[in-house]
């Protein structure tokens, strides 16, 4: 069986989804997009949005990323990133993690990224 890449939203598939974020920073600091979330080891795709969010300072993008179902928002967990508008950097991560717990649950974390290019 064949991962089938139907509809008109961008597919992406695992960093992709960052990858997606970086070329298309501008546009997304503007309006929400909906893109195509691969995950191949279950032959699906997956709706999320990616809508942003009031910047915390000059010169950095928030957005959250979200299923784009009503109904699984109110279940599922989000990510909210931060991007430098001016480098494209990832400054921020915030959500769910493939970090397990010892009883085997994901956690939630905080991950701030420091680059050797900026102060």
């Amino acid at each position: 069986k064949a991962l089938e890449a139907k509809g008109p939203e961008p597919l992406v598939v695992g960093q992709g989804l960052h990858h997606y974020v970086r070329e298309n920073l501008e546009r997304l600091a503007r309006e929400t997009v909906t893109v195509r979330f691969a995950v191949p080891s279950r032959l699906d795709t997956y709706m999320f949005r990616i809508r942003p969010l009031a910047s915390p300072s000059p010169g950095v993008v928030r957005l959250r990323i979200e299923s784009d179902s009503w109904l699984v928002r109110q279940l599922a967990p989000y990510l909210e990133v931060d991007y430098d508008r001016a480098t494209r950097h990832l400054l921020r991560y915030r959500g769910v993690s493939n970090i397990e717990t010892a009883d085997g649950s994901s956690q939630d974390v905080e991950i701030r990224y420091a680059y050797g290019d900026t102060p």
